[in-house]
């Protein structure tokens, strides 16, 4: 018996021995996941802290924002309204403008029938010298001079003055009628 309990003591020791280390172990890994915890709470309140910086941050942004976009709105409102002024005074523009198209079209127009109708009287055919018993009569056309007259009948310009009573070679006008002798 006294064998066995030998036996039993000595089986015992290494079990008895191994509980102080294992009991030992334990404290220090107790010892680390106490201080593991004091870290990761001084970290979380680190975190934390962060995270308050960042949310007033982010608030103060989200008024920032705000404020622009109302500065933006009111802008634009007055973007709005000036770009309808301009479309405004655009029209007005066009309109007038086309007011005064019209009217110089109508000038224009008025002008060339004025030269037309100037020109197709001095194109008009020379109607033929009427013959009378002495010389030919002839009617004066605009711009026409008298020694042009003279020239076209084969004649001098001092016997048409003459013939005609004419005071001054440079006073015909347009229509009047010139005797011209053979």
């Amino acid at each position: 018996m006294q064998r066995v309990r030998m036996f039993v003591f000595l089986a015992l020791v290494p079990v008895l021995t191994g509980c102080t280390t294992t009991y030992y172990r334990r404290q220090d890994e107790s010892a680390k996941l106490r201080a593991d915890v004091q870290r990761l709470n001084s970290e979380l309140g680190l975190l934390q802290n962060r995270m308050s910086e960042l949310t007033l941050s982010q608030d103060r942004a989200g008024e920032q924002m705000a404020g622009v976009r109302g500065e933006w709105v009111q802008n634009q409102g007055q973007l709005n309204t000036r770009i309808a002024a301009v479309e405004r005074s655009v029209q007005e523009q066009a309109v007038e403008h086309e007011k005064k198209l019209e009217k110089m079209r109508t000038e224009i127009v008025s002008e060339i029938s004025k030269k037309v109708a100037a020109v197709v009287r001095s194109s008009a055919p020379v109607p033929a010298p009427v013959r009378s018993s002495r010389g030919y009569e002839h009617i004066v056309k605009q711009g026409e001079t008298l020694s042009e007259i003279a020239s076209a009948y084969n004649t001098k310009v001092d016997m048409l003055v003459r013939e005609n009573g004419l005071r001054d070679a440079n006073a015909i006008r347009a229509g009047q009628k010139l005797f011209i002798p053979e």
